[in-house]
C-alpha cells in the first residue's frame, strides 16, 4: 500500500514539476517581447493568456492601478491572474469564476 502512494505522490509530483516547467517557458517566450508604443501591458497579457491556455492553463487579465513611485505616477495597468486547486498546487482548467 505504501509504495502505491509513493508512486502516485511521485506522479503527482512529477505533473506539477512539467507544469510549473511549460509555465516558466511560455513566460520567457512572452517576456521577451519588446515593450513598444504599438506593444504595451495588455497586449502583453493577452498574449501570455492565450499561450497559457494552450497549456492548460487558466488564467484572468486583472487591471489594477500601479502604486506611485517618485519617477512615475500611478497607472492603470493590466496583469495575469493564474488560478492554482490551492490545495494540490495543480493548475486549474476549465472552472468557472462566481462573482
Amino acid at each position: 500500500m505504501g509504495k502505491g502512494l509513493f508512486s502516485l505522490a511521485t506522479l503527482i509530483l512529477a505533473i506539477g514539476l512539467f507544469n510549473y516547467y511549460q509555465l516558466n517557458t511560455v513566460l520567457n517566450r512572452v517576456s521577451s517581447r519588446e515593450y513598444t508604443e504599438n506593444y504595451k501591458c495588455l497586449d502583453f497579457s493577452r498574449d501570455l493568456q492565450r499561450e497559457l491556455r494552450k497549456i492548460g492553463i487558466q488564467s484572468e487579465i486583472v487591471f489594477g492601478e500601479s502604486p506611485e513611485t517618485a519617477k512615475q505616477p500611478k497607472i492603470i495597468h493590466a496583469w495575469i491572474g493564474i488560478w492554482i486547486e490551492p490545495q494540490t498546487g495543480q493548475f486549474t482548467n476549465n472552472y468557472q469564476k462566481v462573482d
